[in-house]
């Protein structure tokens, strides 16, 4: 018994350490972000306040909770559902949400925009203005203004109307509860559809200087080069039958919301890691990032890559020689490439890597650096002698990756391609930038074995 006392002391001790290490890695986030935002607002002319994403979530949801506690109503929200749909409050209680009027509210936009097209060509009780209208005014319970959607016009997401602002900002936190590097990434709200990034033109360098002699200039002429980011379209599409979006109004917000979020995440996290390398042809990834160091595993078949083993591992966390490169790096990878490097075992049969104080127990961490696992990073690169069915292992600080999100994302509803199965089509369209402006900060770990 004093062993196991003793066993689980140490893992309530690692996870309070690894505690302290996001805690840590989280301030340095911030306090780099903030530099961020100093050099842009002095580069090129760029004015107004630069803001993180999470903040403009955030202030949504102050918007929202204003609206609905100073009005006529206890809940303006509550007061904006026809009284005929509030028996899915009720029904949003019983599914256990923490806010039931705020979920009704979620789906029943979805659905009065459905019920709206569908009203264009059959009788639905309700003409499609009536639905449109029962749609804004739960938009004014949110305490945003119909009117003011337009104004964001086609110049960002593009489609054919704009999606509620609530709405947008429930899908973009589903967005990053989808994603692995979106929440680890610097992310900042665009207002445009390209934003320069500043980064340095050459490092500060030091010289031992004579006595009586000048001190060289260790900067170029100008010491912040720009990168541009641009904001890219990104398409997630769901098909529901029309019982669900008529009927189970609840738990349609579920599937369609996750479902879209889930795709759309899986994309990011290619555009992020991989770029143009397969499926996203916009982004330059921290693959093609310039200057980004590249070690390849060392081959031991004709095709196929090759099992990471310790030496390579360690190459690639040192590949980078700057302090710069392993602080608050993390490492990403596809599960069958992680799969085969805990497979690893020792001339006597032990796994390689294991917890010291847990036998046999799959580690999270390699080198003490944690591992991030990518479904959806390629199984097919071609790296010379490694041939195909080989991916990529890529490490570094992911904070040095910046996500640009613009407002304003857009829908459209198709009643009418699955007509004969009686099945509808959604299409949500947002755009982000992605940009990795310091390809020195990463490494690339090329030729793993993926079979």
């Amino acid at each position: 018994m004093a062993k196991l006392d003793d066993v689980q002391e140490q893992i309530d001790k690692g996870f309070k350490g690894l505690e302290a290490q996001q805690q840590k890695s989280q301030q340095a986030i911030d306090s780099e972000f903030e530099v961020l935002k100093r050099r842009i607002s002095g580069v090129e002319g760029i004015s107004g306040e630069l803001k993180q994403t999470k903040e403009w979530i955030t202030d949504v949801e102050s918007k929202i909770n204003t609206a609905r506690t100073h009005g006529p109503e206890s809940d303006n929200l509550k007061g904006a559902i026809p009284a005929e749909y509030r028996r899915h409050i009720e029904i949003a209680t019983r599914h256990g949400y923490a806010d039931p009027v705020n979920r009704t509210a979620l789906c029943l936009w979805w659905h009065f925009q459905f019920m709206a097209r569908k009203a264009l060509r059959e009788v639905t009780g309700k003409t499609a203005p009536e639905y449109m209208r029962m749609a804004e005014d739960l938009e004014k319970g949110w305490g945003y203004d119909p009117a003011q959607k337009a104004l964001l016009g086609d110049a960002l997401a593009g489609g054919g109307s704009i999606i509620a602002t609530p709405v947008e900002a429930e899908l973009m936190r589903l967005i990053q509860d989808n994603t692995v590097v979106r929440p680890l990434a610097t992310k900042i709200v665009m207002n445009s559809l390209t934003l320069s990034i500043p980064v340095e033109n050459a490092n500060v360098s030091a010289f031992i200087v004579a006595e009586n002699a000048t001190v060289t200039d260790a900067l170029p002429a100008t010491a912040f080069a720009s990168r541009v980011m641009t904001a890219r379209k990104f398409g997630g599409m769901a098909t529901v039958t029309n019982e669900n979006l008529q009927d189970n109004i609840i738990g349609l917000n579920n599937y369609l919301f996750n479902s879209i979020a889930e795709q759309i995440g899986r994309l990011e996290d290619t555009g992020a890691l991989e770029g143009g390398i397969i499926s996203v042809q916009n982004f330059s990834g921290v693959k093609y990032a310039a200057g980004v160091n590249n070690y390849t595993c060392a081959i031991t078949t004709g095709t196929g890559g090759s099992v990471p083993n310790y030496n390579d591992l360690v190459s690639i966390i040192y590949a980078g020689l700057q302090a710069g490169t392993r602080t608050g790096s993390q490492f990403f990878m596809n599960p069958v490439v992680f799969k085969n490097i805990v497979g690893l075992t020792d001339t006597t049969g032990q796994p390689v890597f294991s917890f010291g104080s847990v036998p046999n127990a799959i580690p999270h961490f390699v080198g003490g650096y944690p591992v991030h696992l990518v479904s959806s990073l390629s199984t097919q690169w071609t790296n010379g002698s490694a041939g195909s069915s080989a991916g990529g292992m890529y490490f570094g600080p992911a904070s040095k990756i910046i996500y640009g999100d613009s407002t304003g994302m857009n829908f459209d509803i198709d009643p009418y391609f699955f007509f004969d199965t009686v099945k509808t089509r959604i299409r949500v369209l947002k755009r982000t930038g992605i940009i990795v402006p310091v390809g020195g900060y990463f490494t690339v770990g090329n030729g793993a074995r993926m079979v």
